[in-house]
């Protein structure tokens, strides 16, 4: 902090009075005059702090009406050195007087500190009023003094006083912070997408990103240079692997030593098109900027609840105001084409608000190229096409997933080099398609001998609905009668519910017989699901779904009739709720 003389103090706001005429944005500086004149006998730090106060009208409305009240308050100071020269118990109450001043400066100019203090002022300053209005009692209290008789006693219970307050008003807002946050977050519930992003990190093909992360537009648009594009649309045919390019984006931000290295991002699924409002994605990328920052957490905290949690509009306004706080930020959000069109062009609608708000924000979108979002995006983005050059990523990938396949087979040179050789064409025929070359390469962990190995890839699917075919074939003539019964139970049910089914349910419905309401259920079979149903589905934490959206829309709707299987799992649910073991009379024993 700089110290001026007192007749500095007025040539600086003499000065900013004049330069806030030309701006047509005058405050009147006269209330400032009591604090003034005061503190000429302190030759205070007022200048740094009118400096400061100009940057912002309503924060130097604020400041200068606390300033004016301050001033009212201090004594005369020159007057009170003159009489009371030698006495030092007067000297130790204007020590605290100066204390005061201090505490005053610490409070009211603690956001200024920030890098982004003119948005975290606007939010925060309602509650630095509060500790402000402390640091005035104490003024107050110290000027009754130094106007009265003064004891040793009295000074220092007043330094202990005013360590005790302060210390009470950081604690309590530390503490009433914490608190609002902790329910806050609950309440609105926000989906965290770290699980995701983590198992998509562990199914990533090393190197089969890096074209896209050389590219130049995504290169700009990483560094968030001026001249970067703000919005990225990475589009492309289902099944071209843009989700597992938006988590290479998303690795590489946060690996990145620059400034630029804060992400927010959201993986959405078809799985659970009908529970992925636009606003629950909003909800998870507030909360995910705030949860590691007690400073965004306050701003979040500002914002009416009730607003928060029903109203997509007030929404993006609070997303907007922390990402105001936060600096460069990229968004990331995939799979924008997988939830309820009408929820996705709010949400998309809503992002575009936020890049013409958020001049150090930048925005991808990884989806098909629907019409509807097409024409939102096109006018406002830099595309850049997934399926036209991935090609040499699907080579990449189709030789180390053969290599870790053959590894556990012992396959002679002579046989390894036949199986390179029938391989070869996959990434060619893919055309861009990375679902189609993943179900080739998975359906070799069901193959044992070289003769088996060629009369699977001799003959290669023509398209992506070609390879669910041989799936499916496989499962209704390869398998025995009670497995392919089994295998299409699961495939039917993951296909019609509504929403993703465990493990565990799974394995509980399989054992259920339908209308035998006095069956006692038990002694579950953990589930082969990969001998059972092949390359289509997988296990994600615990749930059960398809690899890709395009395996229910292509596979399983050609190949089984949905509407039977919502029956027979409705009426395995309701075998299950009527049988007896429910019975609320029965013991736990």
């Amino acid at each position: 902090m700089r110290y001026s003389q007192g007749p500095c103090q007025y040539t600086i706001s003499d000065k900013l009075q004049a330069e806030q005429i030309k701006t047509g944005k005058l405050r009147n500086l006269a209330k400032l005059k009591p604090y003034l004149e005061r503190l000429q006998g302190y030759y205070g730090a007022i200048d740094t702090f009118v400096q400061w106060a100009s940057t912002l009208a309503t924060s130097l409305d604020a400041l200068v009406n606390t300033a004016a009240e301050i001033g009212l308050l201090l004594p005369e100071f020159c007057l009170a050195t003159k009489l009371f020269e030698r006495n030092d118990m007067i000297r130790e109450l204007l020590a605290v007087f100066f204390q005061d001043i201090l505490d005053f400066y610490l409070v009211s100019l603690k956001c200024f500190s920030m890098p982004r203090f003119k948005a975290f002022f606007e939010a925060l300053w309602p509650k630095k009023k509060q500790q402000i209005d402390s640091v005035i009692n104490k003024i107050a209290r110290h000027t009754t003094m130094l106007r009265n008789e003064v004891r040793l006693e009295h000074i220092q219970e007043e330094y202990h006083a005013r360590a005790r307050e302060m210390e009470h008003f950081e604690n309590l807002e530390r503490s009433t912070r914490r608190t609002e946050y902790r329910v806050l977050e609950p309440s609105m519930a926000p989906t965290f997408y770290d699980i995701k992003l983590n198992n998509l990190r562990g199914r990533l093909c090393g190197g089969t990103g890096s074209w896209l992360l050389n590219d130049s537009h995504i290169r700009k648009w990483l560094n968030a240079t001026e001249d970067s594009p703000k919005i990225i649309w990475l589009r492309g045919i289902p099944g071209a692997g843009k989700t597992f390019l938006a988590a290479c984006v998303i690795d590489d931000i946060r690996s990145s030593n620059s400034s630029c290295n804060r992400v927010i991002f959201s993986f959405l699924s078809h799985a659970l098109q009908h529970s992925t409002p636009a606003l629950s994605v909003l909800h998870s990328l507030i909360f995910q900027l705030a949860r590691d920052d007690s400073a965004l957490q306050d701003v979040v905290c500002e914002v009416s609840r009730e607003t928060l949690s029903s109203d997509c509009a007030a929404a993006t306004d609070a997303l907007i105001k922390i990402l105001a706080c936060s600096g460069p930020v990229h968004i990331v959000i995939d799979g924008l084409d997988e939830i309820e069109e009408t929820e996705r062009v709010l949400l998309l609608q809503e992002m575009l608000r936020v890049s013409e708000s958020c001049d150090e924000t930048r925005i991808l979108i990884g989806s098909r190229a629907e019409h509807d979002l097409g024409t939102l995006l096109k006018p406002v983005s830099t595309e850049i096409r997934v399926d036209t050059r991935n090609t040499d990523s699907i080579k990449i990938y189709v030789t180390s997933r053969y290599c870790d396949w053959a590894q556990s087979r012992g396959f002679g040179l002579e046989e390894e080099r036949e199986i390179i050789e029938l391989l070869s064409p996959i990434a060619d025929r893919a055309k861009g398609m990375f679902m189609y070359a993943q179900l080739i390469l998975r359906s070799l962990e069901f193959l044992d001998t070289i003769d088996e190995v060629r009369d699977e890839l001799k003959v290669l699917p023509t398209d992506l609905n070609d390879a669910y075919g041989r799936i499916f074939l496989r499962i209704n003539k390869r398998l025995p009668d009670f497995a392919r019964d089994k295998a299409r139970r699961i495939l039917g049910w993951v296909g019609c519910s509504p929403v993703p089914m465990t493990i565990q349910e799974l394995e509980q419905a399989l054992s259920i017989c339908a209308g035998d309401y006095s069956q006692i259920p038990k002694g579950y079979s953990a589930l082969n699901l990969a001998r059972l149903c092949g390359p289509v589905v997988e296990v994600l934490d615990d749930e059960v779904q398809f690899v890709h959206f395009t395996a229910k829309d292509r596979g399983i709707a050609d190949s089984l009739d949905i509407n039977h299987y919502t029956l027979s799992l409705a009426n395995c649910c309701i075998t299950y709720l009527c049988q007896g073991h429910h019975d609320p009379a029965i013991e736990r024993s």
